[in-house]
């Protein structure tokens, strides 16, 4: 039995020496497929990012939040994919790709759930801009919005109509 362990210990540590080493082609489908998971988040994230501007509300926070969970997590998980490729003498645009891949994070999530959505909810409200408005009643057709949202002061006049 201990023999038994000790051999199929040693085919599992020689498997893993002699792992076939990574290829240009695999490295360009791992691209590929990188690239159009992470367009489809982003379109998404995008989506959600300018609707929570567009419906200021709790709502829409919370959707953009997740939107941008999703987005991250997913770069997380490619980032630390893409280093299997690291010793491969790739062409230059494929080596620019992977280079970005692992250094284009922004925000890093921590690796609890939890944490991660908390991080991701709190980058999502900072985004979503203050707004305080207030008709003026001598004229109703004015509505003064105050805009405190990347150094937009004075407030701004817009007329109804």
């Amino acid at each position: 039995m201990r023999t038994f362990r000790l051999s199929t210990l040693l085919a599992l540590f020689a498997a893993g020496l002699f792992a076939a080493a990574p290829t240009v082609q695999e490295a360009k489908k791992f691209l590929d497929d990188a690239e159009k998971k992470l367009f489809a988040l982003g379109y998404e994230a995008g989506q959600a990012s300018w609707i929570q501007s567009t419906y200021i509300t709790d709502d829409t926070e919370s959707i953009a939040a997740k939107a941008n969970e999703r987005a991250i997590a997913e770069s997380v998980r490619l980032a630390k994919a893409a280093t299997r490729f690291d010793g491969l003498k790739l062409p230059a645009d494929m080596a620019r790709k992977m280079l970005l891949l692992k250094v284009g994070l922004t925000l890093a999530a921590p690796k609890d759930p939890a944490e991660s959505a908390e991080v991701t909810r709190l980058a999502a409200s900072l985004e979503a801009p203050t707004v305080r408005a207030s008709i003026v009643p001598a004229r109703a057709s004015r509505v003064w919005i105050s805009k405190r949202s990347r150094g937009s002061w004075p407030p701004v006049r817009i007329r109804r109509n």
